[in-house]
């Protein structure tokens, strides 16, 4: 089967698979990267949405941040990935009010990088349309252990081109794909079908990303 393309504007657009017209969702900037880290390559930012907005402490347009005064130059990992690029004499990335987003210092040796995911599954499940009114997708990359410490971000890469991201908590199941009725996705965004193969790289707090991992199988399920 062929990966299914679900935005192609350079705007966030809703899901065209499920019931349309679609209610206004907006995409909001989640800052990943936690305060005080010392970051290499960047500030990561994801861009999510869902049906209840985030109550974010900080102004959401990023145009008018401000990275040492200037405006933030951004470099993207992932459709709906981020990371903002920091000048070595600055601190922080605040918003047009003023108001600190988040504090960083920049890194005066670099680390290693770390190592590409290792034992990943990746099952894309999607709800039976004989039981359910509301259809819904969901693909999870299931760790054999814990996330690497220091992790925030797992990519998805299809023909070596990322294609999704999902945010890595403490748990060893990743969604790195999301697809309910008419919710957002961020331009570029691919849904991923059974069958296909992808690869996996992390993405750190101080926006460095790993090597890719091995190509990984798509396994498709039907939810119950």
């Amino acid at each position: 089967m062929v990966a299914k393309l679900l935005c192609a504007s350079p705007v966030a657009c809703c899901s065209v698979a499920f019931a349309s017209p679609c209610p206004p969702i907006e995409l909001q900037p989640q800052v990943l990267t936690p305060q005080k880290t010392a970051i290499s390559a960047g500030v990561v930012v994801a861009w999510v949405g869902d049906w209840q907005r985030l109550e974010l402490p900080y102004d959401e347009d990023v145009t008018e941040w401000k990275v040492a005064s200037k405006s933030p130059v951004l470099t993207e990992l992932a459709p709906g990935l981020e990371i903002i690029v920091a000048a070595p004499s600055a601190t922080a990335v605040v918003d047009k009010n003023g108001a600190t987003i988040v504090e960083f210092t920049v890194a005066t040796k670099v680390g290693a990088i770390l190592s590409p995911p290792a034992r990943v599954t990746v099952t894309r499940t999607a709800a039976d349309p004989k039981t359910t009114r509301h259809p819904w997708v969901r693909t999870t990359a299931k760790l054999a252990g814990a996330p690497p410490a220091g992790v925030v971000a797992l990519v998805v890469l299809a023909h070596g081109k990322p294609v999704s991201y999902g945010i890595v908590g403490k748990e060893r199941g990743v969604e790195v794909f999301g697809d309910t009725t008419c919710n957002p996705h961020p331009a570029g965004t691919v849904d991923v079908q059974p069958g296909e193969s992808v690869q996996l790289a992390w993405v750190d707090a101080g926006g460095r990303v790993s090597k890719p991992s091995r190509a990984i199988k798509v396994v498709g399920a039907v939810a119950r």
